[in-house]
């Protein structure tokens, strides 16, 4: 498996590990079933990720106001805000795509798609800033990191 599968893979992973720690939480907040929804509707939202189902659209249109207040919450676990951000951050990697072309407004609007996560998260104070890699083997290595990072919470969470 290559490196990108394998950071691919760790946001899915991580995804997956958020909503089990979430829940954890809130199912001694709320009943069990709204729970499950808070947690991954929070997990979607911090990861900026669609519901996956008619369901988790409902829930995400009815509780709007208690999943920004939920994940505005996640900004006093520092730990958890890191991980998040480098979470957002691989996936914006994963998302960058070339462009064959020079058209300014083309360029523009990937720039503000690719960016958005990370400004979601800035306006929840999640957002941890982290050195930007210099060269291709830093980035190597903050990627390696980073799988290493999402087996580290995944087996904390279970």
């Amino acid at each position: 498996m290559s490196l990108m599968d394998k950071v691919a893979t760790g946001t899915d992973i991580f995804a997956f590990s958020l909503f089990l720690y979430l829940k954890k939480i809130y199912r001694q907040q709320f009943d069990t079933e709204y729970a499950d929804l808070l947690a991954v509707a929070v997990s979607n939202e911090l990861l900026s990720r669609n519901p996956g189902n008619e369901k988790g659209q409902i829930f995400l249109g009815r509780n709007i106001s208690t999943i920004k207040e939920k994940a505005s919450e996640i900004k006093n676990n520092h730990d958890l805000c890191i991980a998040i951000s480098e979470t957002v951050k691989m996936q914006v990697l994963l998302d960058a795509k070339p462009l064959s072309t020079n058209n300014p407004g083309v360029i523009l609007e990937q720039y503000e798609r690719i960016g958005k996560p990370i400004e979601k998260l800035k306006e929840y104070n999640v957002y941890v800033e982290n050195e930007m890699p210099s060269s291709f083997s830093a980035l190597r290595k903050q990627m390696k990191e980073f799988v290493k990072m999402v087996s580290r919470f995944q087996k904390k969470v279970q």
